[in-house]
């Protein structure tokens, strides 16, 4: 038995991504190693080696009996992570914690992990900081026209987000850039080849809409991007999804409001619509690609559904 300060120490395993942040997560290993022993206490150290590879491990874990896994890397990893946790949409292990210790580009997930993201923050007497939060499911195509399933902690978004993760992976060499500069620029790029898609959006079953939009945000957490605070008013643990999309607008006026995501000051410009929803589906007939997480893993038509209090975390 694992004791510590008189109390037994949980099963803990770490899934560490050394090429997360480029590399610099890799070079960082000692010091973080030291840092989260004198948190959590030993565990069983796993390194990721190719993408997936996150979820694998994860899944593994969980079914040796882990009690807590502590996910270090960036969004990424989180959401690899997060994938290797579910089984038919049920935890593979109900009581079992996840923790992050965020070390890569983005970092968007925990920007999101405050008590302002919460509909019940933990009591101030609670020294456990574990809390249970919803998690998005995403049904949605892949390149081949398949059907995928993914998991989403964070945000799901489609439009410019996807054309600017595409265009990351197409030029790595910018990842020296790094965190908010790195998405700012693509974003910039991207915005001025990329078409207002002509989509349909359903929401719960009971309301449909047609626009034509750059960029469509469903959102479990609050920022995306490198940092923009693009669904300010979500919360992990409602239960919804905040739904936010920009309406037909003139390139000019989207740049000029750009700034206003970052601090989140963009709500009640004309032409920014948020809806709440358990329940989104997207239709195109265009090619639109998806943002999950930070990843892009394929493309409309896409089916998001919340699955509330599934993922016991420590704050």
């Amino acid at each position: 038995m694992n004791v510590r300060g008189g109390e037994k120490l949980m099963k803990s395993y770490l899934i560490f991504n050394p090429a997360a942040a480029r590399g610099k997560a890799g070079k960082r290993w000692p010091h973080v190693e030291k840092e989260l022993e004198s948190l959590h206490g030993p565990f069983i150290s796993c390194f990721t080696e190719a993408p997936g590879h996150a979820t694998q491990l994860t899944r593994k874990a969980l079914q040796e009996g882990a009690e807590k896994i502590i996910a270090v890397g960036g969004d990424g990893t989180v959401n690899e992570v997060v994938n290797g946790w579910f089984e038919n949409d049920e935890p593979i292990a109900p009581e079992a914690i996840l923790s992050v210790f965020m070390c890569g580009s983005g970092c968007d997930f925990q920007r999101s992990l405050t008590p302002r993201s919460f509909v019940k923050p933990l009591p101030k007497d609670d020294s456990s900081g574990i809390s249970r939060i919803d998690v998005g499911k995403v049904t949605f195509r892949d390149e081949s026209d398949g059907n995928c399933i993914r998991y989403c902690a964070n945000i799901a978004s489609l439009g410019l987000s996807g054309e600017v993760d595409r265009f990351l992976i197409r030029h790595p060499e910018l990842k020296r850039l790094g965190g908010q500069a790195l998405f700012l620029y693509a974003t910039l790029v991207q915005v001025l080849s990329c078409p207002q898609f002509h989509l349909r959006l359903l929401l719960d079953d009971t309301s449909e809409v047609e626009i034509q939009s750059r960029l469509v945000a469903i959102a479990n957490g609050q920022f995306f991007g490198g940092g923009m605070h693009v669904a300010p008013g979500a919360l992990l643990d409602d239960g919804y999804f905040e739904v936010v999309w920009l309406e037909e607008m003139k390139l000019l006026t989207f740049l000029r409001h750009l700034p206003k995501v970052y601090w989140g000051k963009h709500i009640g410009i004309p032409g920014i619509q948020i809806k709440h929803a358990k329940k989104v589906e997207v239709l195109s007939q265009e090619t639109v690609w998806l943002d999950i997480d930070g990843e892009s893993p394929g493309k409309l038509d896409a089916l998001f559904e919340i699955l509330p209090g599934c993922l016991k975390i420590q704050l």
